[in-house]
């Protein structure tokens, strides 16, 4: 048990697979909204946004940063990434700063902000 906390602690995400992850995730509430389905309501979305983030995974050297095996990075890990983005976002959100909510939501507050709210662009400017 305790190898399992050491390494879900050791693991560090680095900007460029937490922008994939935000890119595959916005993949599959863009997806879910087409269908007319509420992407929260999917039993099995953090599944789906894993098999998609693993199958976009670069498996060889890249000019960016991807320096885990993709099949390293677990659901577990996934699911956490996607909840505590999430959360500092909406933070960010109700509290009108941008900074002080953590180093991705101020790196990728535009891509956040795009998956919170689908559909977003089609509602009439008043």
């Amino acid at each position: 048990m305790s190898d399992i906390h050491a390494r879900r602690e050791a693991f560090v995400w680095t900007d460029d697979e937490v922008e994939l992850l935000l890119r595959v995730t916005l993949d599959y509430t863009t997806t879910k909204v087409q269908e007319n389905v509420d992407w929260e309501s999917c039993k099995c979305k953090y599944s789906d946004i894993g098999v998609a983030f693993h199958a976009q995974y670069p498996r060889t050297q890249t000019d960016k940063d991807f320096p885990h095996d993709a099949n390293a990075i677990t659901k577990v890990q996934l699911t956490a990434k996607i909840k505590n983005i999430r959360s500092n976002y909406r933070q960010a959100v109700d509290t009108g700063h941008r900074s002080g909510q953590g180093h991705v939501v101020l790196l990728f507050f535009e891509l956040c902000e795009e998956g919170s709210a689908p559909g977003k662009a089609e509602q009439p400017q008043k």
